[in-house]
This record gives C-alpha cells, sequence and structure tokens, in this order.
C-alpha cells in the first residue's frame, strides 16, 4: 500500500499534498513476490496519517515505511502516528537494510508507539526493528516490543532530537560478543556518515530512556562485563 507522493522535500502546491489517511484494522501479508523491495504500507510525503491496529507480516522488506526525504531538508511528512501494529516475518534473508518501522528524513509530531515486531531476517546487513534512517528527526518511540531480530532491536543511522521511551528490545540475533565489542551498542545502534564521505549526516542526538533490554550473550568474562 501507497500513500502520499514520491518526490523530496516539501510538496509546493498544498492542493497535491495528501493528508489524513486512516490505514485500520487491515492484514496485509505475503507480499513482494514482484517487487521484492515493496513495503506493507509505503508511506511517503504525507501528513497527519493514521496507521493502526494492522497486521502486516511475510514482506521481503520493510513492514512500514514512512517520510521520503533523505537527510535534515524541509520536508512535508509530519504529524503521523503509527500504533497498535504487529508486524513480523520481514526480510525473509532475502533483502538488505530494513526495518518493522523505517522512518526517513524530519518528522515532527510523528509517533510510534505501542507496536509489537519480531523475526526480522535480512540477507545481509541491516535486519532492524525501529529503524531512523538518514536524517529523521523529532519522532517519539515509544511502548513497543520488539524481538528476534538479525540486527539491533533500535538502529539510528543519524538524526536529531528523537526520543526512545518505554520500549522492551529483547534477543537480538548479532550481540557482538567479541573482544573489544559490546553486545549492547550492536542491541541498540547509532551510526553516522564518516567525515567525507559526502554523506548529510554530521550529527545525530537521541534521548533513551526507560527501556528494557534483554541479550542472551554467551561471551568471555571481559567482554560479557561491556554487555552490563
Amino acid at each position: 500500500m501507497r500513500i502520499g507522493q514520491g518526490e523530496h522535500g516539501v510538496i509546493a502546491n498544498p492542493t497535491m499534498r495528501t493528508t489524513n489517511i486512516t490505514v485500520t484494522n487491515s492484514v496485509l501479508e505475503d507480499g513482494g513476490h514482484i517487487y521484492q523491495m515493496g513495503c506493507g504500507i509505503l508511506l511517503q510525503e504525507s501528513a497527519m496519517n493514521v496507521l493502526s491496529h494492522n497486521l502486516i507480516h511475510d514482506f521481503y522488506y520493510t513492514g512500514i515505511s514512512i517520510g521520503w526525504t533523505w537527510g535534515y531538508a524541509p520536508t512535508s511528512a509530519h504529524h503521523n502516528y503509527v500504533g497498535f501494529n504487529e508486524i513480523y516475518n520481514i526480510g525473509r534473508a532475502v533483502l538488505s537494510d530494513m526495518g518493522c518501522v523505517y522512518s526517513l528524513g524530519i518528522q515532527p509530531g510523528t509517533v510510534v508507539e505501542n507496536n509489537v515486531c519480531h523475526h526480522v531476517w535480512s540477507y545481509d546487513y541491516g535486519g532492524w526493528g525501529y529503524y531512523t534512517d538518514e536524517g529523521s528527526s523529532d519522532i517519539t518511540i515509544r511502548n513497543n516490543i520488539v524481538y528476534n531480530t538479525k540486527c539491533a532491536g533500535i538502529h539510528q543511522h543519524y538524526g536529531e532530537n528523537n526520543m526512545f521511551i518505554n520500549n522492551i528490545i529483547a534477543f537480538p540475533h548479532q550481540v557482538g560478543c567479541v573482544p573489544g565489542k559490546s553486545c549492547v551498542t550492536v542491541a541498540i545502534r547509532s551510526s553516522q556518515h564518516p567525515p567525507g564521505s559526502g554523506g548529510g549526516g554530521p550529527f545525530s542526538s537521541f534521548t533513551f530512556e526507560r527501556n528494557i533490554v534483554t541479550l542472551t550473550c554467551t561471551c568471555t568474562q571481559s567482554v560479557r562485563n561491556s554487555c552490563l
């Protein structure tokens, strides 16, 4: 399902802006047979939408994708609500770099809450749970559950002023139990483009509070200490 326009930034003509769409109590399942990169719900440049109480499963890519502007440029995506959805069995070891809920760009007023995300398995890297990608900012992600992901349950790839509150992150598979690498930094990951790489992410900030992180970590004692 696709909502909104695929152009980047602010849509100049107000009459062409898509707003106030509700998708609720729906089942979206077993997609991607023709276009493997298809999402359960793709919400691009659009505002004030509600995506709630849906069951989304068995896709080769992301469950719900919100926003369509890379970096910190102005955008028409704001005040979207993603809540009370169950999203599972995505990636299916076919594509990489996805999440149950994936965001892109500045999105003030957007809330992602009370969702359950589980069984995310990418082909290679990036089997994330809740994924605030390039420039995702001003988003609140709270009261969610994520478990059994190939990679981190939460991953921010540069963004500002995001809030991760009261979430449960459990049993990521790549817990990084190797010398010099903390298990926690792989359960919860923050990254940005290195200087000079051409990326637009020199800054990254978020608030992480009142969350529970549960890991299965069989390490040497020296590495286990970094998991606590």
